[in-house]
């Protein structure tokens, strides 16, 4: 690793110093005519003099006298063969070094590819439509070369990764924590698959850094940032996929929505985009129109061309018919107090809706219900990442 490298890294590790910071610092030492391994000898003044508050300007000078963390890093990095791209350099992604202050370190595993990118993002307790959606989507994106970029959370993330897997398409995961603590755990092996399969797991944050909460919206930024246009599939009204189609907009990136049923909470978030201008999404070729490519029929298409060139109709024939056996059984299964402890039994550990559905063997429609009834007890919560678990 070259040493400008080295130091845009170290001056990366640092606490509560961002790419703003990192930014200015270059900017300063490429006006002094100096090379930026200067910093090493700047005092407090220096950096106050750059226009850094005195809390700022400490807090870089003690950073910088420490290598530990710095250290630590590099031997990780070499440890585990991970790429790192600083945001001068050629490799880094094209889209992404464009945006308002692109993170100053990438971390990689894998291999990123350039090409034209859509962000497929939503409920992480996507249901069955959700699930539909991308499956009908995802194979002619692939077809006819976009690859696929999202988040890895459990639910329409985790679809539209496994979705460009089974197309022998190129996927990007995005991660909220550093990519020695991958996020969910149970997607490991989704993102070791990934990885193997010519894609690419990346992250601004530290290698050990943890997924907090707070990380989120900085990694949704970056699947915006990386994407050429953001499809948003199942999105409450606060959801974190809104955040990411605002930072779209933010930087003049297409965002695109596909519309639910009216009587489901996850359909609000993807109307109100609809409202407010979004793409209407109802196949294919309304993706491939935002990027100006050309549709390549995949070989379902071509065997039942009409079920997969309409979404909508699609989804009217298999989901609609669907939801009448649904409200059929959800009366009697809902008044069914003995699934509550199964179920209870079930959320010993955090776990998402859809998982509840297949070890239960009901409906989502159901489960919903009975967490419902048990979150009212206060026998159950929900946490930041929409998994549910026992109090």
């Amino acid at each position: 690793m070259n040493i400008n490298k080295k130091i845009t890294l170290h001056l990366s590790l640092i606490e509560d110093i961002g790419p703003a910071h990192i930014q200015k610092i270059r900017s300063y030492v490429e006006e002094q005519g100096q090379d930026l391994e200067a910093v090493y000898s700047y005092s407090n003044f220096d950096f106050r003099r750059m226009g850094f508050s005195e809390l700022a300007a400490e807090t870089l000078c003690n950073g910088l006298h420490s290598t530990f963390l710095l250290d630590r890093e590099l031997e990780l990095i070499e440890k585990h063969a991970i790429t790192v791209l600083a945001d001068y350099e050629p490799e880094y992604p094209a889209l992404l070094k464009s945006i308002h202050l692109p993170p100053a370190i990438m971390y990689l595993q894998g291999t990123f590819t350039e090409m034209p990118y859509l962000a497929i993002v939503g409920a992480r307790n996507g249901d069955r439509y959700g699930y539909d959606v991308v499956q009908s989507l995802v194979p002619g994106l692939v077809a006819s070369g976009v690859g696929i970029v999202s988040g890895g959370a459990v639910g329409i993330d985790t679809f539209a990764h496994e979705a460009a897997l089974a197309a022998g398409g190129i996927t990007a995961v995005i991660l909220g924590g550093g990519l020695l603590r991958p996020y969910p755990a149970r997607n490991k092996e989704l993102f070791a698959e990934v990885v193997q399969r010519g894609g690419v797991l990346m992250s601004s944050f530290p290698l050990q850094a943890e997924p907090l909460p707070g990380q989120f919206p900085a990694r949704n930024r970056i699947i915006a940032g990386i994407a050429h246009a953001t499809l948003v599939v199942q999105a409450a009204k606060k959801s974190g996929s809104l955040i990411t189609a605002e930072y779209a907009l933010q930087e003049g990136r297409s965002v695109c929505a596909v519309p639910g049923p009216v009587d489901n909470p996850l359909s609000a978030g993807c109307h109100a985009l609809l409202g407010q201008g979004a793409r209407l999404v109802g196949a294919v070729d309304d993706i491939l129109d935002e990027f100006g490519i050309e549709r390549v029929a995949t070989t379902a298409e071509q065997v039942d061309e009409a079920q997969q060139t309409s979404l909508v109709g699609f989804v009217k024939k298999e989901v609609y018919k669907s939801e009448v056996k649904i409200k059929h059984s959800v009366v009697q299964e809902k008044k069914d107090k003995n699934c509550q402890d199964p179920l209870l039994k079930h959320c010993s550990k955090p776990i998402a809706i859809t998982e509840l559905s297949l070890l239960m063997g009901v409906s989502e429609d159901v489960v919903n219900s009975i967490l419902f009834e048990l979150q009212l007890e206060g026998k159950i919560q929900q946490d930041f990442a929409g998994l549910w678990q026992k109090v």
